[in-house]
């Protein structure tokens, strides 16, 4: 019984496979239409040339695949300096008086987004927004092309089912 209903639904496969890959087709190039316009507008928005946006993605290439080591170090100079912000703090707040006190150094770190000056490559948000447009475009080209190889390979099984 199994096999009857597996083989009914690779024969209904078959036959919905043609409409199946022309939608997945449409939809796909409707993407990429898409993608690109978000692109290009966030690109003028910008006001950005395109060797930038590839220098961008590169940063936040290199920036995300920095490992373990990297954030290790990074940890370590930021506890060193937050030592010495306390410090600095409050031999501060022992030579003023008390209007002109500093608060201690968690609550001045805690600023949202707040990035140490050393990590700061540029504005790392606006080259996350490019890069992540980028890689959505590169994706839906990708997709493209396998939908396109799908399409021939299903040509090719047909007419070799056609010619037995």
């Amino acid at each position: 019984m199994l096999t009857i209903q597996a083989s009914g639904w690779n024969k209904r496969k078959a036959e919905n496979l043609d409409r199946t890959l022309a939608k997945r087709y449409i939809k796909t190039v409707q993407r990429i239409t898409e993608a690109t316009q978000d692109l290009e507008k966030l690109t003028t928005e910008l006001s950005l040339q395109q060797d930038t946006v590839h220098q961008w993605v590169s940063d936040v290439q290199q920036w995300t695949s920095g490992g373990n080591k990297r954030r290790h170090q990074l940890r370590r100079k930021i506890a060193v300096e937050k030592k010495a912000l306390e410090v600095a703090i409050s031999e501060h707040n022992a030579a003023v008086g008390e209007v002109e006190k500093l608060p201690p150094p968690n609550e001045l770190l805690a600023v949202d987004n707040y990035s140490w000056p050393w990590e700061c490559h540029g504005d790392m948000e606006q080259k996350k927004k490019v890069f992540d447009k980028v890689m959505l475009l590169a994706r839906l080209k990708e997709e493209e092309l396998i939908v396109v190889r799908e399409v021939s390979s299903t040509w090719v099984h047909e007419e070799y089912c056609w010619t037995d």
